[in-house]
């Protein structure tokens, strides 16, 4: 990693970023900032996450890369880390950041859903941040995880659930607040889903509640699951949790305008995993 910035490479390095598309806003070396849209702050986010700050010779997968700030900062806690994404590195800022910082991350042109064709059983952590509600396979992504981790690995992940927003398919916000955080924070395992779009955004398909992706997590192969609010580690559901406990937060992020993401962890658990139908014995 990049130890020292001088007056002539910072010069260079504001030449490179330039040249390239950026999706993350991110402060790539001290004082420079990618031009992106989407603002990073892996500190911010691993530190909610508690991810330690020394990850010396652990083996880390990092899923939806695109420009790398997560990897990088990744391997800046001695981390062994592989990055993987759909997009071409070269047509996304990930080359440049990775020269720029003189990094070791390898990077593999792939998609989550075939993680089993890349790697075994490999891989201490699995960080899967803003990735699962882009997904319209979302348990395929999960069990795909699932076959790459250790047994007791363990996967961080962050992003969208469903706990007081809705919108109908024609996108029109559903206004039966009421009824919209009772069943957001039951006990039924309740998924939204959307053909077109949510939030404007083409790439959102499923939003699940809180109950729902921790029954998804359980099918995977794993346990030990703690899901978070990412406005702070404010439990709103690790199998403990009291209903009230949670609408109230809710009540809290709607009159206060605050976002449905959540992060969370779970470990792999040793076993096997549930398939859809049991093959019949002779």
């Amino acid at each position: 990693m990049l130890d020292k910035i001088t007056d002539q490479n910072h010069e260079e390095i504001l030449h490179m970023i330039n040249k390239v598309k950026w999706y993350h806003k991110y402060e790539i070396v001290p004082g420079v900032i990618t031009p992106g849209q989407c603002p990073a702050f892996p500190k911010r986010l691993f530190k909610r996450m508690e991810l330690p700050d020394d990850l010396s010779g652990l083996n880390i997968l990092e899923i939806g890369s695109w420009d790398g700030p997560y990897s990088f900062e990744l391997e800046s806690r001695g981390a062994n880390v592989v990055a993987i994404d759909i997009h071409d590195p070269s047509t996304t800022g990930f080359n440049t950041a990775k020269k720029i910082l003189n990094s070791n991350v390898q990077y593999i042109r792939t998609s989550v859903y075939d993680l089993s064709d890349y790697f075994d059983e490999q891989f201490d952590i699995v960080i899967f941040a803003g990735v699962f509600y882009h997904l319209k396979h979302p348990m395929l992504a999960f069990e795909q995880i699932s076959n790459v981790l250790k047994t007791t690995g363990t996967l961080f992940f962050e992003g969208e659930c469903f706990a007081h927003y809705a919108e109908n398919t024609e996108g029109k916000k559903i206004r039966n607040y009421l009824l919209l955080i009772m069943l957001a924070h039951s006990k039924i395992p309740a998924t939204l889903f959307y053909s077109d779009s949510f939030q404007n955004d083409k790439n959102n398909w499923y939003i699940p509640n809180v109950e729902c992706l921790t029954e998804w997590l359980k099918t995977a192969g794993f346990t030990k699951i703690r899901i978070c609010s990412n406005l702070g580690n404010t439990f709103i559901g690790d199998g403990r949790s009291k209903f009230i406990r949670k609408f109230i937060l809710s009540i809290y992020h709607f009159l206060f305008k605050q976002g449905q993401r959540v992060i969370g962890s779970a470990v792999k658990m040793d076993g096997v995993v549930k398939i859809e139908h049991g093959i019949i014995e002779k």
